[in-house]
């Protein structure tokens, strides 16, 4: 008897109660996603092919073509990249030209600013409304040997 004692309690398999196909589990919880609001941007835009990034707290949603993966350009799109900045619920808050060389990476401070590095070592800082904050340089060894 006191081998049993040991032996953990049963649990309860949640997925196999009826209506449980949202239901995933994560190690020993359980957990689903809802759908609360479809995103404004539609389905033009191929999250796989862009580089994102988005803000921490629900906040604003960053993203531009990653040029360095093959997608089909559409007839009104431009070759040129174009950085767009979205609320969280996909609504376009910027558009932004991208003038300068490929992005290496991009993200968000805690003040929400997003730091754009290019692979020349080139750092482009925006607010959230697309508007340029502040430019600053890695350095020469960064332009000659990328980042």
């Amino acid at each position: 008897m006191a081998a049993s004692a040991n032996k953990p309690a049963p649990t309860a398999d949640w997925s196999l109660t009826a209506g449980s196909s949202t239901w995933n589990k994560l190690f020993d919880r359980y957990y689903r996603k809802k759908e609360l609001y479809a995103m404004e941007w539609g389905d033009d835009i191929d999250l796989s092919k862009m580089l994102v990034s988005g803000s921490r707290f629900a906040g604003p949603i960053a993203m531009i073509r990653d040029d360095r993966k093959v997608s089909l350009i559409g007839a009104n799109a431009t070759l040129r990249p174009t950085l767009t900045i979205h609320s969280c619920s996909g609504r376009l808050l910027a558009s932004i030209p991208w003038k300068g060389p490929r992005l290496a990476e991009m993200g968000w401070t805690d003040y929400e600013r997003l730091v754009c590095v290019s692979e020349d070592g080139l750092v482009s800082m925006f607010g959230a409304n697309g508007r340029l904050v502040h430019t600053f340089t890695m350095g020469p060894e960064c332009k000659e040997e990328g980042v």
